[in-house]
């Protein structure tokens, strides 16, 4: 019992931990982000947002098929989350409540008032 106590707390904080290094990485790497151009051969942008994704691969691909957040899906902790990561998502907003896990690569771009 107190193996399977300790791979619960493990596998809890490995998942917190993973999604504060995606969050401490956009901010990093990325910065805020502004709506406009960002031509490949002409801004850092694109690669930067490139390595960001590569950083964060556990996020998507850890803990089974939907990645971490797909076990959020629908909670007020994915909403939190993009929050962090910038979005602007209005109160009692739900986000992905059907399940299926969307992919918003730009969340600083995104606004969600009216749920």
């Amino acid at each position: 019992m107190l193996i399977v106590i300790c791979f619960i707390i493990v596998l809890n904080l490995q998942a917190f931990l993973v999604i504060l290094w995606a969050i401490a990485t956009k901010w990093l790497v990325i910065g805020g982000r502004q709506e406009g151009r960002y031509e490949w051969d002409k801004s850092d942008y694109c690669q930067r947002w490139q390595l960001h994704l590569s950083l964060c691969r556990l996020l998507y691909k850890g803990f089974g098929a939907g990645g971490i957040l797909g076990y959020l899906n629908g909670s007020a902790y994915i909403v939190w989350f993009y929050r962090a990561l910038g979005a602007t998502i209005g109160k009692n907003c739900a986000l992905f409540a059907g399940g299926i896990s969307g992919l918003m690569t730009e969340p600083d771009l995104v606004e969600v008032s009216r749920c």
